[in-house]
């Protein structure tokens, strides 16, 4: 017969009448099935975000409403872990339904990363930092001081609101420290990398002009609960923020769990 569907295991001559389902992986999205194609990210908010944590899940339809970028920073927190994820997401892609859930936050300690000015500029130039895959410039005055140079790169940072580190900046004898902070607590702050520069040949250097990661950030956090809320629902795609072991297992045996015939949510 045209467009028979084999079924392994069963012969084309099968007499036994019934309902069969057959699974196969890596088909693709069946065309015209009309099922909704959303995506669920998973991570932290900081204090000054006011989403419930663990047990609610936030989107364009839910009661608060997750559908701008201003959303995102009243829920999650300015350059919260999932303000970031959001902001990345819509950037690429404006018409998936995004939902997201938030998960506790780690106990643990925040990374930390610290740079140098040392001397004065005997002549003018730039100092600039590279946080993420993005970019500050400060423009470096001649005769200027480290002192002053090490306070604008740090108000620099903190303008961009929506970077995962805040700044610092203190100064002693002809040197300047300027102290980076993961916005977040846990592990996943050792993963925020920066990159200082300075224009060579001014008297100012930074003597550890190179890419670096953050250090210090301890415990992981747990999304346990977060994965019970939303154990029933379907989703075309999780974004988790995690990047441990046993968050990564503890999602992926939830999703083959449910992907079974006998529970039914692909």
């Amino acid at each position: 017969m045209p467009g028979a569907i084999s079924i392994t295991g069963l012969s084309a001559d099968d007499p036994v009448p019934g309902s069969y389902l057959q699974i196969d992986f890596a088909q693709g999205e069946a065309a015209g099935s009309g099922s909704p194609i959303e995506v669920l990210l998973m991570g932290n908010l900081l204090s000054t975000g006011t989403a419930t944590v663990d047990t609610i899940v936030y989107g364009p339809d839910t009661i608060v409403q997750l559908q701008t970028d201003q959303d995102a920073i009243d829920l999650f927190g300015t350059g919260s872990e999932l303000h970031r994820m959001f902001r990345r997401f819509v950037k690429v892609n404006k018409t998936t339904t995004l939902r997201a859930i938030a998960v506790t936050e780690s106990a643990g300690a925040q990374a930390t990363g610290t740079f140098r000015f040392v001397g004065s500029a005997t002549s003018a130039g730039t100092a600039r930092l590279y946080v993420h895959d993005e970019v500050i410039e400060v423009a470096i005055a001649k005769d200027a001081l480290a002192a002053t140079i090490g306070t604008d790169t740090a108000t620099a940072i903190n303008n961009q609101a929506h970077w995962g580190v805040t700044a610092a900046s203190t100064a002693t004898g002809g040197w300047a420290y300027v102290t980076l902070t993961a916005r977040q607590k846990g592990t996943r702050g050792n993963d925020i990398r920066y990159m200082p520069g300075i224009t060579p040949g001014i008297g100012m250097t930074i003597p550890t002009a190179i890419d670096l990661p953050l250090a210090g950030g301890t415990t992981a956090d747990s999304s346990t609960t977060a994965l019970s809320t939303v154990n029933n629902s379907k989703y075309y795609y999780i974004v988790s923020a995690a990047e441990d072991a046993t968050q990564f297992d503890a999602l992926s045996d939830q999703v083959i769990t449910n992907a079974g015939p006998t529970v039914g949510i692909r």
